[in-house]
């Protein structure tokens, strides 16, 4: 029963950090400048350890009353009064656990740790009709090129629906289907646990329905409309050009028949008289 008891209580131990220390969190976006602080200003030895244990920078006072400070790695910057700790310009390569020992003046030891997050820089959500959509419904499709974040659609201030990634190799992104007569207003946030981006918009704003396909009918009748008269137009036309031909064939025929029978008498003499001598 005891030997459970007190296994109970070093697990309880450890979740708090050795010895009873909790480590405090510290969650920063890649690119600020975090500082990690002691919370002393007087004391005789400082050191910084990283996860893998390894002394990252430190202070000493010197015999001379004097204060010796050092970092041994690249973007470290630490306080020669407090001991304090800044990470200039951090980077993901700088996020982790960080332990602080302190010694004071009386040679006492404390020890701090710190769980440092670093976080991408969040962009704005982009919004577009996503290829799936069809003539009766519009597909949004929401992106965001984040590595480790939460996609979400409102509908106003309601939520709709949600994504999260936290692959650093991919984007993330979240369809909202609709239809085109939808005129509410909705909204698409990318957040993580420090901070967010939100892009607002109306459906009816990037959402337009098909182009309607074919002729309408009023059109339609018009064309025909149209047709009809072109062709009677034509018709009538070919009527009247042969009706007016005819009458000119006829004209000319009796014109003929008029020359022949008013013959000079002289010609018609001649012709007698040529019957006679034969």
């Amino acid at each position: 029963m005891w030997i459970m008891l007190c296994k109970v209580a070093i697990l309880v131990l450890l979740a708090k950090g050795v010895f009873g220390v909790e480590p405090e969190e510290v969650k920063v976006v890649r690119g600020e400048t975090p500082t990690l602080h002691t919370g002393v200003k007087d004391y005789r030895k400082i050191f910084w350890r990283n996860g893998h244990n390894v002394n990252i920078a430190d202070c000493q006072v010197q015999k001379d009353d004097s204060t010796l400070c050092s970092s041994h790695r690249d973007g470290l910057q630490i306080d020669r009064q407090t001991g304090s700790l800044t990470f200039m310009n951090i980077s993901d390569k700088l996020g982790g656990h960080y332990k602080l020992q302190i010694f004071s003046n009386s040679f006492e030891k404390s020890t701090k740790e710190f769980n440092v997050s670093v976080f991408d820089p969040l962009p704005f959500p982009t919004i577009y009709v996503s290829e799936n959509s069809s003539c009766s419904q519009c597909v949004l499709q929401c992106s965001a090129n984040v590595t480790q974040a939460t996609l979400s659609w409102y509908k106003g201030n309601h939520f709709l629906s949600s994504i999260h990634i936290s692959d650093p190799n991919n984007s993330i992104s979240l369809p909202l289907k609709g239809n085109y007569e939808d005129i509410n207003e909705y909204r698409c946030v990318v957040n993580n646990s420090i901070s967010n981006q939100t892009k607002h918009l109306s459906r009816s704003e990037v959402c337009r329905p098909c182009a309607e396909t074919g002729l309408k009918p009023v059109y339609i009748v018009l064309i025909c409309l149209v047709i009809a008269v072109i062709g009677f137009l034509g018709t009538a036309g070919a009527v009247i050009y042969c009706s007016k031909g005819r009458r000119q064939q006829t004209g000319t025929d009796y014109s003929h028949v008029t020359k022949t029978e008013e013959q000079s008498p002289g010609e018609s003499a001649e012709t007698s008289s040529s019957g006679d001598s034969l």
